[in-house]
Parts: C-alpha cells; structure tokens; sequence
C-alpha cells in the first residue's frame, strides 16, 4: 500500500493500470482488497484505478488477471466508481477474439 502513496505523490497522471500479479501467488480474496483499497485511494487524488486483463495464450501464461468476464465480475463485485476497465484490444482478441462483440460488451467499462 506504500506503493500506492509513493506514485500519488510523486506522478503526474490521471489512470493507473492495477497489475494483478501471477499465479498461484495471486490470491482472489487478498487481490480483491488491494483493488478496493486502490481504488479508494486513487479516488482522492483524482487517479482513476485501472485493470487489465493480460491474456495468458502468448504473454503471460501465469497471470492472474486474464479475461475481460473475469475483470467484469471483479469491477461489478468491488462496486467503486473509480474502477473500471482497461481494455486492450490485443489480449482481447487473442482471449476473446470477434471484436466488434466484444467492444460493445465492454467498453462501457473502461477507463474512458
């Protein structure tokens, strides 16, 4: 968490991508919290808290975060308005594929 405080005090930027970390490392419950905590503290200093799903085909094989239903659920589970998705559009397609679909699904969740 004194992550989060170092790069608030010391960046000049608007959204923060929330890297999730690997498996098996990775809990849900522990990065569940460190999320909501995100979020809230982002939100006072006007950092919008973002999260990506990295898809784990090609890139990262052991990352925890890797679908946009998954990110979907955890945004709709959290419920903070200063999280939302950042959706890129290469793991998308490489997870997902049928873009069109799938930008229309999501996009209301982005990080515009």
């Amino acid at each position: 968490m004194v992550f989060i405080d170092f790069i608030v005090n010391s960046a000049m930027c608007f959204r923060m991508h929330i890297m999730a970390g690997l498996k098996p490392e990775a809990s849900e419950e522990v990065y569940l919290e460190n999320i909501k905590y995100a979020a809230e503290r982002l939100q006072k200093e006007g950092i919008l808290a973002l999260i990506e799903p990295v898809n784990s085909k090609l890139t990262l094989p052991d990352y925890f975060l890797d679908t946009c239903p998954q990110a979907l659920t955890y945004i709709k589970k959290i419920d903070h308005p200063n999280l939302k998705l950042q959706l890129d559009l290469f793991h998308l397609q490489i997870m997902s594929g049928n873009l069109t679909s799938m930008i229309k699904e999501y996009l209301p969740y982005t990080g515009k």
